[in-house]
C-alpha cells in the first residue's frame, strides 16, 4: 500500500485536505482555497516548470514527487487593480507560497513535522485576470532540514496563460513534545 506523510495514501489526502482548506485561518477565511487533487499525473501543462526535464515519481531521495493542484475561487476582495480589472500581486504570492509549500508537506516523513517558508521568489508574469485560478505545486528535492517545491497559477478557464511562478524553500521542523499530531490536523 502507497504511503504519503507516513499514513496509507486515502488518509493522507484526507488530512491534506483539511490542512490545505482550512489549517491557515487566513487561507480558509480570506483565500478560500480548494484541494483539487494530489497525485504523480496532477496538472497541465510542465512547460513552465523549472526543471522540466526533471524525473517524474521519485526525487534523488527516494521521496515521492507528488503534485500538488489547488483551486482559488476568485472574490471582489482580490481586486487590486481595478482600472485593469486583475487581482493584486500579493493574492497570487500568497496562493503560489500556499501551494508550494503543501508540495513540500507532502514529502514530509509523518505528521509529526511541520514546515515554515524560509524564501519565496515570485515572477509575475501576466496580470492575473479576475477569475477563478489554479496552482499547481511541485517538489523539487527534499532534504532532512530544507525542502524546496516551486508552484504556477494560471486562469482556470486557460491553463495556457501562465500568470506567475515561484520557487520556495521551506524549512523542516518537528512538532514540540507539547503538542500531538491532532492537535495540529484534527483527528485522523
Amino acid at each position: 500500500m502507497q504511503q504519503l506523510l507516513g499514513l496509507p495514501r486515502a488518509q493522507a489526502v484526507a488530512v491534506l485536505k483539511r490542512l490545505v482548506e482550512g489549517a491557515s485561518p487566513f487561507a480558509r477565511d480570506n483565500l478560500g482555497v480548494q484541494l483539487v487533487e494530489v497525485g504523480l499525473s496532477a496538472g497541465q501543462d510542465r512547460s513552465y516548470r523549472a526543471e522540466p526535464d526533471a524525473p517524474r515519481g521519485r526525487t534523488d531521495c527516494g521521496t515521492v514527487r507528488e503534485d500538488m493542484t489547488i483551486r482559488l475561487p476568485f472574490k471582489d476582495l482580490f481586486i487590486g487593480n481595478p482600472e485593469l480589472p486583475c487581482m493584486h500581486g500579493g493574492v497570487v504570492a500568497a496562493l503560489l507560497d500556499h501551494t508550494a509549500g503543501f508540495a513540500a508537506w507532502a514529502a514530509l516523513p509523518s505528521l509529526k513535522y511541520r514546515l515554515s517558508t524560509v524564501n519565496l521568489r515570485v515572477d509575475y508574469v501576466a496580470p492575473a485576470r479576475c477569475v477563478d485560478h489554479i496552482a499547481i505545486g511541485t517538489l523539487v528535492h527534499a532534504g532532512n532540514k530544507i525542502i524546496t517545491a516551486e508552484a504556477i497559477v494560471f486562469p482556470e478557464d486557460d491553463p495556457q496563460q501562465l500568470v506567475g511562478l515561484a520557487r520556495g524553500t521551506f524549512a523542516v521542523n518537528k512538532l514540540p513534545e507539547s503538542m500531538s499530531v491532532q492537535d495540529f490536523v484534527g483527528p485522523l
